[in-house]
């Protein structure tokens, strides 16, 4: 999740493509769909400028939030996930907090 804290909760519970959003809210986040074992895909969704939900499938490497060019770079460099993020807490002021690595293959934080 990427945005203000307090909208994350929100956002998960109300999420649900091309319905509308709540004009207010400033979040934006990465899931995973699974079918039992298997993973059926990564999506991005986010808040439109139109305040609806939107989705689309995660297919490359992709950061969200304040500091994302710094995690980018950091991943172009040889940096794992978490090692990105928390490269790219050193150089944006915005970003912060703790960094949780979800392993898609596994189906768990790690």
């Amino acid at each position: 999740m990427s945005g203000r804290p307090g909208d994350a909760d929100t956002f998960i519970r109300h999420y649900k493509p091309l319905s509308s959003a709540n004009e207010n809210m400033d979040v934006s986040g990465i899931f995973v769909i699974t079918d039992g074992d298997c993973v059926d895909g990564v999506y991005i969704a986010v808040k439109d400028s139109d305040n609806t939900y939107a989705e689309c499938i995660a297919d490359h490497n992709y950061a969200q939030g304040s500091g994302d060019q710094w995690a980018l770079a950091a991943l172009d460099h040889g940096k794992t996930a978490k090692e990105a993020v928390e490269y790219a807490m050193t150089r944006d002021v915005y970003s912060g907090g703790k960094v949780h690595v979800y392993d898609i293959d596994k189906g768990e934080f790690i």
